[in-house]
């Protein structure tokens, strides 16, 4: 954690990356599209954002890649829609029914093309559609080495104090190894919220 904070935090130390950057919603995707901006760290959803804001020929321009790898892997969280069946649900039978359909590669290819989810069954991958999208095949490498967030009520929470420490250590008010004590005391004082 350590080496990858004080890496990318020298992005903004040396001038790389603005430390100053509008922040609001949007402005990295018309960023992105106008050129300002070389690269940036988003889902799979900013390739249609891109694109849209870039205009008719912004999908020629640009292109998107893994995660870089550490000395083991690139790991991204996995997020998106869950499909759950509640205990006490009057339609358990049904609920489980529709949930075994919708995990089926054939149904998660096929609404991937409506909804435009990507899926999670790697065997869904191997649809044309999906196999033969050049700015998709990253997604699905990604997918291999993602990991679930933390089941604990208390990550957002500590996920936002994260984001407010690096940007601190990324304005040069902390220092990375003051940084990562605040995540840990941060973290801790948010326990597991039992």
């Amino acid at each position: 954690m350590r080496k990858a904070i004080t890496y990318t935090s020298n992005l903004f130390k040396e001038g790389i990356a603005d430390v100053n950057a509008d922040t609001s919603a949007g402005t990295n995707m018309a960023a992105f599209a106008s050129g300002k901006t070389s690269m940036m760290m988003e889902g799979f959803t900013a390739i249609g954002q891109v694109e849209q804001v870039g205009g008719p020929d912004m999908g020629n321009k640009f292109t998107t890649a893994p995660l870089p790898k550490g000395e083991k892997e690139s790991v991204s969280y996995s997020g998106g829609r869950d499909m759950v069946v509640f205990k006490d649900s009057k339609n358990k039978d049904a609920a489980w029914k529709m949930t075994k359909w919708m995990s089926k590669p054939e149904t998660q290819a096929k609404w991937y093309k409506l909804s435009a989810d990507l899926p999670t069954s790697s065997k869904a991958w191997e649809d044309p559609e999906l196999k033969n999208d050049e700015k998709l095949t990253s997604f699905a490498i990604q997918m291999k080495s993602m990991k679930a967030t933390p089941s604990v009520i208390t990550c957002a929470q500590v996920s936002a104090s994260v984001d407010k420490i690096m940007e601190q250590i990324n304005k040069g008010a902390f220092s990375v190894d003051n940084g990562l004590e605040q995540f840990q005391s941060e973290a801790e004082s948010a326990g597991m919220g039992n």
